[in-house]
């Protein structure tokens, strides 16, 4: 899946986004999924909403738990990972834009810092997204001062305040297929194009992720989903649903295989991150799917792949309640020998509603 740029306008955004919006929700809406503990820590995707019950935040949070027996949930210690935060124009159920951001632990500042963020507003046009009329965008680079690096500051990718900067996007959607592409120029970076195309019918059949670089190089991840169940997507019924249903409600930056073979010690570039998430598009649930990459230069299939299998628990709406995700990384390269590389890995997620 194509690495996303991630959020925020950033001075006042950044004293917001350390504090959860209040929010009061409607019966049986998604407030959270939550990971098992796994060395004394779980992530935790929590969605915020408004008086309308329009999304306003999605926060992914990861957290470690006290080491002493004796400890308390107070004592939890959480870092934000990513957010994003949803705008709207009066009673509109549709957002005007998005502002999202990706953090990490600075340990000398003793907080979380952002690393990245950008302001996107949505372009409509019949009441459907065509595309992004504006990206201010920011990343966190070294500052130097007479040749010599200092702290790290938000260097202003905005289109516009440079030559070099520039972005473009286009968002279309069909009766069975969604294309969208964000062509960009980032400070000091040769221009790319990453572009997400999605077919489905009730469900997300088949899914591409791509990074296009300048020199014709393509990095991307692809699924191919072969099963779903016959429940309810809880996903489908937020407001955001029909805009950003390219995209995957994901734990992105959550470990699903721990105890894996370190990446770097055999597989190759192209060799797809374990990875869980849902679509916004899907009537239905996952419960078996293949996730690729190609190794860039030729677009040839990697020749180590992940399957992923699902088992979810119900509530009597048909809503899934708990699920458990199995993980067998798969080796093309030997056919005639055993290509269970890494055994099959579980992890565990709890849904929890508004009751």
């Amino acid at each position: 899946m194509k690495k996303i740029v991630i959020v925020l306008l950033c001075l006042p955004f950044i004293a917001f986004s350390q504090n959860d919006p209040r929010s009061t929700k409607s019966v049986n809406q998604l407030s959270k999924i939550t990971s098992d503990t796994v060395k004394g820590k779980f992530d935790q995707i929590q969605i915020f909403y408004d008086q309308s019950n329009r999304v306003i935040r999605i926060c992914q949070t990861t957290n470690k738990l006290p080491k002493s027996p004796y400890g308390n949930i107070s004592q939890t210690t959480t870092h934000f990972l990513r957010t994003q935060d949803f705008e709207y124009a009066g009673n509109n159920s549709y957002p005007t834009l998005r502002k999202r951001a990706i953090y990490r632990y600075d340990s000398a500042k003793g907080r979380d810092v952002i690393t990245n963020c950008q302001v996107q507003y949505f372009k409509y046009k019949d009441g459907k997204r065509v595309g992004d009329s504006v990206f201010n965008s920011y990343s966190l680079e070294p500052h130097y001062r007479n040749g010599v690096e200092g702290d790290t500051i938000l260097h202003n990718e905005t289109a516009n305040t440079d030559p070099t900067i520039f972005h473009r996007s286009e968002y279309q959607i069909s009766p069975n297929k969604i294309e969208s592409s964000h062509d960009a120029s980032h400070y000091a970076s040769p221009p790319n194009k990453n572009t997400d195309n999605v077919s489905f019918g009730l469900n997300v059949k088949k899914a591409a992720y791509e990074v296009h670089q300048f020199n014709n190089d393509v990095f991307g991840y692809y699924f191919t989903f072969e099963q779903f169940d016959r429940a309810i997507n809880p996903l489908k019924s937020l407001n955001i649903a029909p805009y950003i249903a390219s995209e995957i409600f994901d734990f992105t930056s959550t470990d699903l295989d721990p105890e894996g073979v370190p990446i770097n010690r055999w597989e190759p570039p192209c060799m797809p991150s374990n990875y869980l998430g849902w679509s916004y598009l899907n009537e239905n649930n996952p419960i078996s799917y293949t996730k690729n990459g190609s190794d860039g230069t030729t677009r040839h299939e990697c020749p180590i792949k992940n399957h992923i299998t699902i088992a979810y628990t119900y509530n009597t709406l048909k809503l899934p309640l708990r699920c458990a995700v199995s993980i067998k990384t798969i080796d093309l390269r030997n056919p005639g020998m055993a290509n269970n590389v890494d055994g099959i890995e579980k992890r565990h997620f709890n849904f929890t509603y508004d009751k």
